[in-house]
């Protein structure tokens, strides 16, 4: 159903928000293991989550962590060897004027 432009005011915009966030399925744990899967990917983990190994006491040590991005290769990785697989198929015809 198409709205006319005259019709989508606020109430109308504010209607539609409600009626998509109604329909996800989802759960905020769902979204929020998303958001840590996306950030394992690109390789930007939460610092805050090392913390305890840089804090010993009243001390800060005087070192950092290093995640060493594994997720992203290997998912590229596969994506190229599918990519470079042939497809291979058969076909079957009737007669020869259908080939």
């Amino acid at each position: 159903m198409v709205t006319p432009e005259k019709k989508k005011n606020r109430d109308w915009i504010l209607a539609q928000a409600k009626m998509i966030c109604e329909t996800e399925t989802r759960n905020k744990k769902d979204l929020e293991n998303d958001v840590i899967c996306w950030m394992y990917y690109y390789n930007k983990p939460d610092k805050r989550k090392y913390e305890y190994l840089m804090k010993r006491g009243n001390a800060q040590l005087p070192i950092y962590t290093v995640h060493i991005p594994c997720q992203r290769p290997i998912i590229d990785s596969l994506i190229s060897q599918q990519g470079k697989r042939t497809w291979q198929f058969t076909t079957h015809a009737v007669d020869k004027q259908s080939i």
